[in-house]
């Protein structure tokens, strides 16, 4: 027969062993539970991250069509490139964040480059590597804008500090700027300038942006193109009325209707009446000279 106080650490014993046993069951479903608060959180930080990323794709989507219509609009509307010039470069940094820009142009006689036009964000001090840029002269190969000569394609620079083929690289330390990238203004495959663009950032090549801006050099070779071709017809068309003015000759077109449609001084003065009383007459006789 067990005495008193045998069963007394014997009950002792069993309310140990117990009180473990519940301790054990209640952790479990504990760690189950911060399992999946840190499973759920892990995969909401991933879904964020996943937004976040679409975000900024989007944005940088909006950005770069942002840059095409606001090159089209500023090419629609100007005469030339030179008045373009300043207003493509500011479109072009103040959608992608970047801080400098310059277009140059290759000189036909001299075979260089030259620059046209810097322009840069109001709140950077650059004014040492733009006078530099605006008087230096590139060959085809040396610098930015003369490897993107060289190859006819854009070009990336991650720090223009220190590239081995950068002239300008002390003037570009100084105003803080690192990464550039540049392309070429093309017509029918012919180089006819470089657009170039810094900023204090250091950046790794974006393919897309390059293959974008290839794009668009194009699209400014093609305006340029327009603009020389109309520049040859406005010549043209006052080297020919310059010549028929001169000539001691009545000179007249007319249309497969037969009407006026070109009448010289002469033709005007021995009729008697200015050219828009002539121009779209039929019958010479009863319009024109009877009135």
């Amino acid at each position: 027969m067990n005495s008193p106080e045998f069963n007394s650490r014997l009950s002792g014993k069993r309310k140990v062993k117990t009180g473990q046993g519940q301790d054990s069951a209640l952790r479990q479903p504990r760690d189950e539970r911060k399992l999946r608060v840190e499973q759920r959180t892990a995969e909401q930080a991933r879904a964020g991250a996943g937004l976040q990323a679409e975000m900024i794709e989007r944005e940088r989507h909006q950005r770069r069509g942002s840059i095409q219509y606001e090159i089209t609009r500023i090419l629609a509307e100007s005469p030339k490139l030179l008045e373009a010039a300043p207003n493509l470069l500011r479109a072009i940094c103040e959608n992608l964040g970047w801080d400098v820009g310059a277009i140059w142009e290759i000189e036909p006689q001299g075979q260089v480059l030259r620059c046209v036009e810097v322009w840069h964000g109001p709140t950077i001090d650059v004014a040492e590597f733009e006078t530099v840029t605006r008087q230096h002269t590139f060959v085809s190969g040396v610098g930015l804008p003369g490897r993107v000569w060289a190859r006819a394609q854009s070009a990336w620079v991650a720090d223009v500090v220190n590239d081995a083929n950068f002239p300008r690289a002390p003037f570009a330390d100084k105003a803080g700027l690192h990464a550039a990238f540049g392309f070429p203004i093309l017509c029918g495959g012919a180089v006819l300038g470089v657009m170039e663009f810094f900023t204090r950032e250091f950046r790794e090549p974006d393919l897309d942006l390059l293959q974008m801006f290839g794009a668009l050099g194009s699209q400014v070779g093609q305006f340029i193109e327009r603009r020389w071709a109309e520049e040859a017809l406005k010549d043209s068309e006052a080297l020919y009325h310059s010549l028929v003015e001169s000539m001691p000759l009545n000179l007249l077109r007319k249309d497969p209707q037969g009407r006026f449609t070109f009448a010289n001084q002469l033709f005007c003065e021995e009729l008697g009446k200015p050219l828009e009383e002539i121009v779209g007459k039929t019958d010479f006789h009863s319009k024109v000279r009877g009135g």
